[in-house]
């Protein structure tokens, strides 16, 4: 929006601070758009994009890294060998080497994509020969991967990164996911995934819309919940913490420390540039919690410190596509900054020549 100032026209919505000559350094750190009659030049300040992907990315790789690494020292200890815990530590860094290749190659209307993989894989995975009557794997080779874990971080981010002008498809997308995930059944996942669609259509639909997706995730959630789980808990998966606690109170201590930071990791990226961040970063940050929260309610598996590749990778490309995100989202913004500098130009100047010719 266009205010006045001293005579000179400003931008006071710009994603981005103006600075002229005379601007004190608390105007500057408040962001707020400043002008000064006579002022000989306007210039544009922006934090650079790629401080924040940084920040992000290393935030969540410190985190992660302690969560993957007590959970490796847990389990040898207790005399596991390295062909299972050993996975977790090759996941952790393929992971992040995905990441920093789908934040660099990967946009919104990409990631998009992931809402149509996520759907056909769970109904792959329902299918597939379960276990104990749970169906959450799908084995390729020598390895079973759970499906939840691997894409659900990338499609909860997907639709709030998509949420406000998105294509209407994406919508039940989501809710046949929920479904999918009523029948493997995974009451965990259910429920993580819903909390995360419940913020991000609470944000972002109209109103008649968002109480009726949130009333449709809440009772598939519950009937999630009633379903039988008849799967044995493992130590070194759904009892990790249990076993960490055995060998090392410290050790244990230091488990739970970095999975609760790593659930705020997502936060690092909220730097309002653009309304469509927020959605997608607290929507991760969301799903990252339920995931954390669940094995207190029942047997399942401890995400990033438990054995299990899945939900390293998981995570890794939820981290991954909320880079690809701010860098799209910032990419619009510099187009919309530009027009808004080109006008604010123009209108510098005319007001200079009529100065001129008084």
């Amino acid at each position: 929006m266009a205010g006045r100032s001293c005579g000179w026209t400003i931008w006071r919505d710009l994603p981005c601070v103006v600075i002229v000559p005379g601007m004190s350094s608390v105007q500057r750190r408040s962001g707020d758009a400043y002008a000064m009659q006579n002022a000989p030049c306007v210039i544009l300040e922006r934090d650079s994009p790629r401080r924040y992907a940084n920040r992000l990315t290393a935030g969540f790789a410190i985190t992660s890294f302690f969560a993957v690494a007590t959970g490796c020292f847990v389990v040898h200890s207790v005399g596991v060998g390295f062909g299972v815990w050993g996975r977790n530590a090759a996941a952790w860094v393929v992971g992040a080497i995905l990441a920093g290749v789908l934040a660099r190659i990967g946009q919104a209307r990409h990631i998009c994509g992931v809402l149509l993989i996520a759907p056909l894989a769970l109904l792959a995975s329902v299918f597939n020969s379960g276990t104990a009557g749970v169906h959450r794997w799908l084995t390729i080779g020598p390895l079973s991967w759970n499906v939840s874990f691997l894409l659900l971080p990338a499609a909860t981010l997907a639709l709030a990164a998509t949420a406000r002008r998105g294509p209407p498809w994406t919508r039940w997308a989501v809710m046949l996911i929920q479904v999918e995930l009523v029948i493997q059944p995974d009451a965990s996942q259910a429920t993580a995934f819903a909390a995360a669609t419940i913020v991000t259509v609470l944000t972002t639909r109209s109103a008649w819309e968002a109480r009726a997706m949130s009333l449709f995730f809440l009772l598939t959630s519950i009937v999630a919940w009633i379903r039988p789980d008849r799967l044995a808990p493992l130590p070194e998966v759904e009892g990790i913490l249990t076993l960490a606690g055995a060998v090392s109170r410290p050790v244990a201590a230091l488990c739970v420390a970095s999975l609760a930071a790593v659930t705020i990791a997502p936060l690092l990226a909220r730097k309002i540039v653009s309304d469509r961040e927020c959605p997608a970063a607290v929507a991760l940050s969301v799903y990252f919690l339920g995931c954390m929260l669940m094995p207190l309610f029942g047997a399942f598996p401890i995400p990033l410190a438990g054995m299990g590749m899945s939900p390293i990778l998981g995570f890794w490309l939820g981290i991954g596509a909320l880079n690809a995100v701010q860098d799209f989202t910032r990419q619009t913004d510099d187009k919309q900054v530009q027009a808004h500098i080109e006008d604010l130009d123009s209108t510098v100047t005319r007001r200079t020549g009529r100065a001129d010719q008084k």
